[in-house]
């Protein structure tokens, strides 16, 4: 046996070589005594311990059966853990599906029954329109029969002017008394036949109508006794060769114009205008185009100047 922690086996020949083992070079804490095998292994096996310090000749194949088995088992066992995990898994899943059916089921009753609240509102709604409806149109038609009512006693008796008329009847089971309110109309006409020029103004004749007495037949001026809508219109003739244009003013100011700048030969106009007046409102129609040699030609018989309230505001 050599020194120095190894043991050396000489060869049989004279070379003076061997073979040996050797202790390792770190520190051992204890003594270890492995036991050989009591026959020799088949070919091509090779020294395994048991872990008890037993040595035993083993092949690959049986370590690597064993190995295989070793590592199987251990595959068996993962398979089981994660088919365990997966059950429990899918039973959560299944618990979530079934939560979520339940919470769309809840929904959509809550759903039908907000549908089935709100139809039953529109219903009733459409129902109270409809009414209300009934009794708009009832009371339309009785105004209706109301005003025709009046407008057959205006047309059969006739209104004094500056004077109203009134009828009664019931709207929505409420008395209601219909009123027209005092008339406001005027007819005016030139003092005779005239070729007036530019500034003159034009029908300063007698009225032929002056319902309210609001024209002033001096001055050819209409004033508004009310707040309301007013119409007016004006006939006249631009003579031929002469410029003329009839002016309609409001409190002094043109607010719109009619006529030619030079007429060939006698031309028939018609001005008309409707407007918001306020009381006391002035309105004259005037010849005038500009110029100094408007002329206009009035016939008494053909030229009229009309007007009057068409409603109270």
């Amino acid at each position: 046996m050599g020194t120095g922690g190894k043991i050396k086996l000489e060869e049989g020949t004279a070379g003076g070589t061997y073979v040996g083992f050797k202790a390792p070079d770190t520190e051992v804490t204890a003594d270890l005594l492995w036991t050989l095998p009591a026959s020799d292994g088949a070919a091509g096996t090779f020294f395994a311990t048991d872990g008890n310090k037993n040595l035993s000749f083993v092949d690959e194949a049986g370590t690597r059966a064993a190995a295989d088995s070793t590592l199987q088992s251990n595959l068996n066992a993962e398979v089981t853990a994660r088919s365990s995990a997966n059950s429990t898994l899918q039973a959560n899943l299944d618990d979530e599906i079934t939560a979520r059916a339940n919470a769309d089921i809840t929904l959509q009753s809550n759903i039908n029954t907000e549908i089935t609240a709100r139809t039953s509102a529109d219903s009733t709604e459409i129902t109270a329109r409809s009414n209300a409806d009934t009794t708009l149109q009832s009371n339309i038609n009785s105004e209706i029969t109301a005003r025709a009512s009046a407008d057959s006693t205006i047309r059969a008796t006739g209104i004094t002017a500056g004077t109203g008329i009134s009828t009664s009847g019931t709207i929505g089971g409420n008395n209601l008394t219909v009123g027209l309110s005092t008339m406001y109309y005027f007819e005016a006409i030139p003092s005779g036949t005239t070729n007036n020029i530019t500034g003159q103004v034009m029908y300063n004749g007698t009225p032929t109508r002056n319902d309210g007495n609001q024209y002033n037949a001096s001055n050819s001026t209409f004033t508004a006794p009310v707040n309301g809508i007013y119409w007016f219109c004006a006939q006249y003739f631009s003579m031929g060769g002469y410029p003329g244009v009839g002016a309609l003013r409001v409190n002094g100011s043109t607010v719109t114009i009619c006529g030619l700048e030079i007429a060939s030969n006698y031309s028939s106009h018609c001005l008309s205008f409707t407007c918001y007046l306020s009381a006391n409102d002035q309105v004259t129609i005037y010849n005038d185009n500009g110029t100094t040699d408007s002329r206009l030609h009035l016939n008494p018989g053909l030229s009229k100047f009309r007007g009057g309230l068409l409603r109270r505001m």
